[in-house]
């Protein structure tokens, strides 16, 4: 599985189990480019930064190989 399809999956998840949005999600954990950034992320439009990888990481508490 690519970066891009595991964190729409994760992001998925956290919507169904949280009712948590990506805009809501990109504020509470400052990703830089908000939730425009995040979409671009989860279809494989733009590769990720490592800022931005850091801070998916700290927000799904789990590490940056995960």
């Amino acid at each position: 599985m690519n970066e891009a399809e595991s964190l729409r999956r994760r992001f998925d998840k956290l919507k169904e189990e949280q009712g948590i949005s990506r805009a809501s999600f990109a504020r509470d954990h400052d990703v830089p480019g908000g939730d425009a950034l995040i979409y671009q992320h989860i279809t494989g439009r733009r590769p990720m930064s490592m800022d931005s990888a850091v801070c998916y990481a700290k927000g799904f508490g789990c590490s940056l190989e995960e």
